[in-house]
């Protein structure tokens, strides 16, 4: 199946697992201490297949294209950026590929560092630009819009 296949049919699992997983959250927040047992494991049941359903659904895309799941593009723009907040980067793919996968030839391998070597930059750059907008937020100007004093709001109104 080619990659643009694989991506719309994971996009659209993607959206009825998660429209599921709603419901089943739901569910599960509206169970009572006091509900039938047998009910409440019928219900844990379900989430764990549903859950079983999503994990064989990402293996069948890794088998695919294994990209895709690097660098996800039915996430949000807020997803991704919390994958690379909890270090899911470009340069794990790299990482993982370099301790096994074996047989390169040395044209591969200088290929390789190049990518390594770009990607490294990249994502110095981003972490640079992110700790530039973190620090911005904790300038002594930011940090004065958010006191209140006496009660007023009015600077921080007009701030926002």
């Amino acid at each position: 199946m080619p990659e643009e296949n694989v991506q719309k049919s994971f996009e659209a699992f993607y959206e009825e697992w998660l429209a599921r997983h709603e419901n089943f959250l739901q569910q599960l927040l509206s169970v009572e201490p006091n509900d039938n047992d047998a009910e409440q494991r019928m219900l844990i049941e379900q989430v764990m297949c549903h859950y079983q359903k999503f994990l064989e659904e990402k293996s069948n895309v890794a088998n695919g294209d294994v990209f895709l799941l690097f660098s996800p593009p039915w996430l949000s723009a807020y997803e991704r950026l919390l994958l690379w907040i909890g270090d899911y980067k470009p340069s794990l793919i790299l990482r993982l590929a370099d301790g096994n996968v074996t047989g390169l030839t040395a044209e591969q391998r200088e290929k390789m560092e190049r990518v390594s070597d770009e990607i490294k930059r990249a994502e110095r750059e981003v972490s640079e630009a992110m700790a530039s907008i973190q620090e911005s937020m904790a300038s002594p100007r930011m940090l004065a819009l958010v006191r209140v004093v006496d009660g007023e709001k009015t600077e921080q109104q007009a701030a926002l």
